[in-house]
């Protein structure tokens, strides 16, 4: 072999090797692209599914809070419904303490009056049986005895009216006394505690219950309300209505009576009125039996 043979030999070898280098470092190259280019898809692709889901977190977080505002809106406005249902029942009972308080003045001047009446009367008897003595010549037990019977067919009447009103009297200051204590009881209750010792929750099966309970033109509620003097509160609340009044006897009435009707079957005003009835018996019953 020449030298010019062996000097073309290395060149060749040399173009070769220098040939396959470029070739591979252009393979690289392009398969380095391609990874970055599928890794850059998937980049996006996460980043768009994380975004969908940071929409949609947001979205529920959002109407959570929307229903969560509606529910605490809809308590505030029961707890002020009751608040001014409280605030009337109390101007009620302090204008009833009143006239209690005028009546039991009255009473009083009333009292005063009879028993100057009574001793006028005792004055009036031993003054004409003193009379009587010297006039008739009858004994002291004699002439007692005519009097008494005088005056009882004379006074009979005013004496049995008097005794009346005394009775009267009485049974206005034992309502006095009741009407009092519980005024007290109202006045250290806590506005916040009102809700809890006027109203009763009453779960229902299902929500459509609530408009057998409402009925026609909301008849079936207004005669429950009527015959039982407790109010109902039908509201967004899920299967569950709430009975509203001060007195607990007629809040298990109540209860009691609805329970009966979702058990019939059939709410109507008259089916309401006897078991409304029918509550009312039953209660009576164990009222007397727990003494």
């Amino acid at each position: 072999m020449t030298d010019q043979q062996l000097f073309l030999v290395v060149v060749l070898l040399l173009l070769g090797s220098a040939l396959g280098y470029f070739l591979r470092q252009f393979l690289a190259s392009k398969r380095a692209k391609a990874v970055e280019q599928i890794i850059k898809k998937q980049l996006e692709e996460a980043k768009s599914k994380a975004t969908d889901l940071v929409l949609k977190a947001q979205e529920k977080a959002a109407s959570l809070l929307e229903r969560a505002g509606l529910e605490e809106k809809e308590r505030k406005n029961q707890l002020l419904k009751l608040e001014e249902r409280l605030l009337k029942k109390e101007e009620v009972l302090e204008r009833q303490l009143n006239e209690i308080r005028i009546k039991d003045e009255q009473n009083q001047k009333l009292a005063k009056e009879l028993e100057a009446a009574k001793k006028e009367i005792d004055d009036l008897r031993n003054e004409a049986m003193s009379q009587l003595e010297k006039v008739s010549g009858f004994s002291k037990e004699e002439a007692k005895e005519i009097l008494l019977k005088d005056v009882r067919g004379q006074y009979q009447k005013e004496l049995s009216q008097a005794f009346e009103k005394l009775e009267k009297e009485r049974r206005e200051k034992l309502e006095k006394k009741a009407l009092e204590i519980m005024t007290t009881a109202i006045q250290r209750l806590s506005r916040s505690h009102v809700a809890t010792v006027t109203t009763t929750a009453f779960d229902l099966k299902s929500e459509d219950l609530k408009g057998k309970i409402i009925g026609r033109e909301g008849r079936n509620i207004r005669t429950l309300e009527r015959l039982t003097g407790v109010e109902l509160i039908i509201d967004e609340t899920p299967d569950s209505l709430v009975i509203s009044s001060f007195d607990p006897v007629r809040r298990e009435v109540t209860k009691l009576a609805l329970e009966k009707l979702i058990a019939d079957g059939r709410i109507q005003p008259a089916k309401i009125e006897e078991k409304v009835e029918e509550a009312k018996q039953e209660i009576n019953k164990r009222v007397v039996e727990e003494g």
